[in-house]
This record gives C-alpha cells, sequence and structure tokens, in this order.
C-alpha cells in the first residue's frame, strides 16, 4: 500500500468505554490540548481549527477530517498515539467524529451494459455512485445505491478507477468499513481517481 494512504495505526479492544479523542496543537503531545468525547462539525469555534500536530485516541474508533462537518480529506485512526500527524492532516483537521463498524448487507448492486457517459448521466439520476473498473467510465461498472462497508461482492473491489456521482456526497475509502484514507466526492464526473485509483475498498453516503 502506497505510503501516503496510511497513517500508522494501533488497534485495541474498544470494549464498552465511550469514545475519546484528545488532539494538541504541538507534536509529541505538547501544546494547548483539547479532549472530545462526541462529533465536532467545526473546530473553529474551540480554537483548534488548522492547528492540530499530534493525537491520542483514548478509546473508540474516530474519523478526522480537513474541512468542517467531516468534509475534505479524512482519515480513520484506531486507538493509539499519533505523536506526528501525516502531512495530509498536520495543522489540517478541521472536524471529527466517532464512527462505527457496520456490517451492511450487500446493496442491490448490479453491473449493466455499457452505455454513452452523457446517457448513463441521465438514466441513473437517483441517489447512487457508479464505480468503473477502468479511467474514463469504461471496463467493468457497478451501481450502488446504499453505503457498502466492503467491495468485495461488487467485483470491483481495489479496482476502481473513475466515478460518476448521480445525487448526494459519498464518501471513498482505501480499507473495507470505510478505514484508511478517505475522500469525499460530490455529485460529478471522476473520469480519473488520480491518487485513489486501484485502491477503494469501502463507500458509504454522507451528509
Amino acid at each position: 500500500m502506497k505510503a501516503w494512504i496510511t497513517i500508522a495505526l494501533a488497534s485495541a479492544a474498544i470494549g464498552a468505554q465511550a469514545a475519546e479523542l484528545k488532539v494538541f496543537k504541538q507534536p509529541d503531545f505538547d501544546g494547548d490540548s483539547l479532549t472530545l468525547q462526541g462529533d465536532s462539525r467545526d473546530l473553529k469555534g474551540r480554537g483548534f481549527q488548522d492547528q492540530i500536530s499530534s493525537i491520542v485516541v483514548q478509546s473508540g474508533r474516530w474519523q478526522v477530517c480537513t474541512q468542517p462537518n467531516f468534509g475534505g480529506d479524512c482519515v480513520t485512526l484506531e486507538r493509539g498515539e499519533y505523536p506526528r500527524l501525516d502531512e495530509r492532516l498536520y495543522h489540517r483537521i478541521e472536524s471529527a467524529r466517532v464512527i462505527e463498524d457496520r456490517n451492511v448487507e450487500a446493496p442491490r448492486n448490479r453491473e449493466y451494459a455499457q452505455a454513452p457517459r452523457s446517457q448513463r448521466w441521465q438514466r441513473h439520476a437517483a441517489n447512487s455512485i457508479e464505480l468503473y473498473s477502468r479511467p474514463g467510465f469504461e471496463g467493468r461498472a457497478a451501481r450502488i445505491e446504499e453505503d457498502m462497508n466492503t467491495l468485495g461482492r461488487s467485483g470491483l473491489d481495489r479496482r476502481v478507477f473513475s466515478v460518476i456521482v448521480n445525487d448526494g456526497n459519498w464518501q471513498v475509502c482505501s480499507q473495507p468499513n470505510y478505514g484508511g484514507y478517505c475522500r469525499v466526492l460530490e455529485p460529478g464526473q471522476y473520469d480519473d481517481l488520480g491518487r485513489m485509483a486501484g485502491q477503494i475498498g469501502s463507500v458509504r453516503q454522507v451528509g
């Protein structure tokens, strides 16, 4: 796995303990600190917007994002210590929330005959995301209408290179269960996913 995708994770059993995240303005858990015990949609009002350098996940599983309301680049952090954040998060975090593993049944995915891109766009105006195994909306395709914590059953696991978001905001993540490196995609056509090409392991609706 490419280094830019991953932040070192320290896994441990969560048990019944309430989720708690402690953030620091300086590396190595120094400087002003703030303890979160629930979702924080915008850290600006708490004086920590774009100032977080290190994190301790005391308990639970957390997602930290570079924009308010859990937008932008998002990364899932397991319980553990993070003395200096990856450059994609260093002094960039603006929101954080607790996330849970959800064993969601495979949605009504289906492959369908390839059609011109404009026709596909008009035909599938419902809240859904279309995944393609090649850049430019070519190759094998699957349409997803609900959260999917693993793409294994779709036949496209780790082989998604372009995406069409028909409606709603969708989060695509490099690991199953919405872990690893995540990115939120708004409605539109993404003919090349760039750094995330061939890396997607789960998708879900957000916002």
